[in-house]
């Protein structure tokens, strides 16, 4: 599973960088797996600033049967591991699990410079979703 992040043969990006600043969820455009092996979004967080020391972000992978946002996307468990700072090396964090729920980077931890690589298992996602063929990263402050 572990070999899995960080050996891709095709990247895409989704979403430019932002100063996201409110509390409504930033959504990737939905990636297609059909096709995929394995799918990975990576996520990288630049100066992150909190109004309040209790502020989170809470990170869930959506999946589909459609490309557009619909009443039907249903949260799905996924691996991640975030890397260490900018400049200090390359070293990223164990392989973790998520569940449905998402994993919430909170206010004791500050995410600056960090990145965050989600595993996409799109087997895992036919099990849990069969007529799914679509996946997008949510992200949703607190």
């Amino acid at each position: 599973m572990a070999a899995h992040l960080g050996m891709y043969e095709n990247i895409v990006p989704l979403v430019a960088p932002i100063d996201a600043a409110t509390t409504t969820p930033v959504q990737t455009p939905y990636l297609d797996i059909a096709s995929a092996n394995r799918a990975a979004f990576l996520i990288y967080f630049g100066v992150v600033t909190s109004t309040t020391a209790t502020d989170t972000m809470t990170i869930t992978v959506e999946a589909s049967t459609a490309s557009t946002s619909n009443a039907g996307e249903e949260a799905i468990a996924f691996n991640y591991r975030v890397s260490a700072a900018v400049a200090t090396g390359n070293d990223w964090g164990a392989v973790t699990a998520a569940t449905s729920d998402g994993v919430s980077l909170g206010a004791s931890t500050v995410f600056d410079g960090f990145a965050m690589q989600i595993d996409i298992d799109p087997q895992a996602v036919t099990e849990k979703k069969p007529d799914a063929r679509w996946v997008r990263v949510v992200m949703t402050e607190s």
